[in-house]
């Protein structure tokens, strides 16, 4: 028996047992996934990379599409445990809110990358092949 997300954690199978569960999954940071992420992030980078710098071999230990599935597992995993503490305060979940606070974290660095790689592209340090815009 779980007492919803609160820092004890009952086991049925004995009565007096119980665990103290981690401070994490009420509030904070969980740090070994930074890790996590960026090795999965590293994985992708690497799969982009190896036919370009010719080790093609170098993927079979460095998978893009795992890093991308563990890439999305972890972001899953963040969600839920995002929605379940504010269940947790307020007795509801809020999507509108949920994604409001998504876009206004996402967008800045989505539109700073954006800009950047507009600026490069102006000053003819990188070029997109004419198929990237739906031509041939």
């Amino acid at each position: 028996m779980r007492s919803s997300l609160s820092n004890v954690i009952l086991d049925n199978t004995e009565p007096t047992a119980f665990y103290i569960s981690p401070s994490w999954i009420t509030h904070g940071r969980i740090p070994f996934l930074d890790g996590l992420r960026a090795v999965a992030i590293f994985m992708v980078i690497v799969s982009h990379l190896s036919p370009q710098m010719h080790m093609p071999g170098f993927t079979k230990y460095f998978n893009g599409h795992i890093g991308v599935t563990l890439f999305f597992v972890i972001s899953g995993f963040l969600i839920t445990l995002l929605m379940l503490r504010e269940h947790e305060k307020t007795g509801t979940v809020s999507l509108k809110a949920f994604y409001t606070r998504r876009i206004l974290r996402i967008f800045p660095a989505y539109y700073a990358y954006m800009g950047v790689g507009a600026i490069l592209w102006l000053l003819r340090v990188i070029q997109f092949p004419k198929f990237y815009w739906g031509g041939r």
